[in-house]
């Protein structure tokens, strides 16, 4: 990365793209993980035999939302005035930049592709307060139906905005300088950031907010209810990562002109280290699968659990900083032309 002159490639460019990164996650698993608790027959039995649990865990989870709502909006400030700075040269004072946000916000793509991600921003932000104001169970009982009844409309409008919202990366991404792919390209890139919610940020969402739930349960239920959030999430977590899988190769084909590019192109070497970190993430999961899932049902396999999957995050976080840094790498395409 060159800081000379500030562009996309920019160490602090990439900061703020992956701060964006991180918020969309986050986002998308609380949105994913709300409905995973909501639903799921074997969380559902395991609360009418062991007293409520999952509501403290979606209130969690809806505060959690919030906090990737803000991390969202301050991003989008953030990259927007990065993007004018970039585009006007990248160099002398900031406020130079200024003049190029009506320009910047009006007259290209990137700016239509910024006012739609603010757009399903704040629907997002409505749906995800309504639910929380909704959910509360004091009251008439009148009042708690209805209470219930507005929570249950504004999850789906929550989750269709954060799903509109994973698009947008890929309207000022690699993925629209695809000659005769571009549509396809952006469903990828949108699917990837979906999968990788679904999963990585999903588990975040059990780390904070629904193990920390099951603490009001007691020393001997707890580990019960760790083991029936997992067995809820493992499905869940196999088939978004089976998606980041199946678009990752095919934006890995698309964007790499030959085999051989990964290791002769910025863009491919990029590529290997994410691959390297993803695939420890990978093997901290199949732990878990094969080794801790089997185990769960007491407090000390929880104890292990909860170990390894704070590992897992904190890998992906890694990825997540390498995915930032290889969207503003030219890739083995662009390098030709």
């Amino acid at each position: 990365m060159n800081d000379a002159v500030f562009d996309a490639e920019s160490s602090l460019y990439v900061l703020i793209r992956f701060v964006q990164y991180v918020g969309l996650l986050l986002l998308i698993g609380v949105v994913t993980g709300d409905r995973l608790l909501a639903r799921t027959p074997t969380l559902r039995a395991f609360v009418s035999a062991n007293g409520v649990f999952v509501d403290e865990a979606r209130r969690r989870a809806r505060h959690l939302g919030a906090v990737g709502l803000g991390i969202i909006a301050i991003s989008m400030g953030l990259r927007l005035i990065a993007q004018a700075y970039a585009v006007n040269g990248g160099e002398g004072p900031v406020a130079d930049a200024f003049p190029m946000l009506a320009i910047l916000l009006q007259e290209t793509l990137w700016g239509r592709a910024w006012w739609l991600q603010l757009a399903a921003t704040g629907v997002s932000a409505i749906g995800l307060t309504c639910a929380m104001l909704a959910a509360s169970a004091s009251g008439a009982a009148s009042t708690r139906r209805w209470r219930a009844r507005a929570r249950a409309a504004a999850m789906p409008v929550a989750t269709t905005a954060t799903l509109v919202m994973a698009f947008t990366p890929a309207l000022a991404s690699h993925a629209m300088s695809s000659p005769g792919f571009a549509i396809g390209a952006i469903i990828a890139d949108g699917l990837h950031v979906i999968g990788a919610g679904g999963w990585l940020g999903t588990l975040a969402v059990l780390i904070v907010a629904a193990f920390p739930a099951t603490r009001a349960l007691g020393a001997g239920a707890r580990g019960a209810a760790i083991a029936a959030l997992v067995r809820a999430f493992s499905p869940v977590a196999l088939g978004f990562a089976t998606m980041v899988v199946l678009t990752g190769t095919f934006a890995a084909w698309l964007h790499l002109r030959s085999f051989q590019a990964l290791w002769h192109t910025p863009y491919g070497s990029v590529l290997l280290w994410k691959l390297a970190a993803l695939s420890l993430v990978f093997g901290t999961g199949a732990y878990n699968w094969r080794r801790v899932l089997p185990t769960l049902g007491s407090d000390g396999a929880a104890a292990r659990l909860g170990r390894s999957a704070r590992a897992e995050v904190t890998i992906a976080v890694v990825v997540v900083v390498i995915t930032a840094v290889l969207v503003a790498t030219p890739t083995a395409r662009m390098a030709t032309m």
